[in-house]
């Protein structure tokens, strides 16, 4: 799975976010460019809350 970031995207709650994944036991990629976040996940992501990553919480 792929996580695009919005620019205006809050910054402190990216490493949240990454904690949450990585508890689930996903393998996350983390790139962070001039105007674009990236987190790539790898692993089983069917325990995702979609929604709740869509509008910025870290709770999954």
């Amino acid at each position: 799975m792929i996580i695009i970031l919005k620019d205006k995207f809050p910054q402190a709650t990216v490493q949240p976010m990454i904690d949450s994944f990585t508890q689930l036991g996903l393998s996350c990629h983390f790139s962070q460019g001039t105007s674009t976040t990236i987190i790539g996940l790898v692993g089983d992501t069917s325990k995702i809350d979609i929604d709740s990553v869509k509008i910025g919480r870290a709770h999954v």
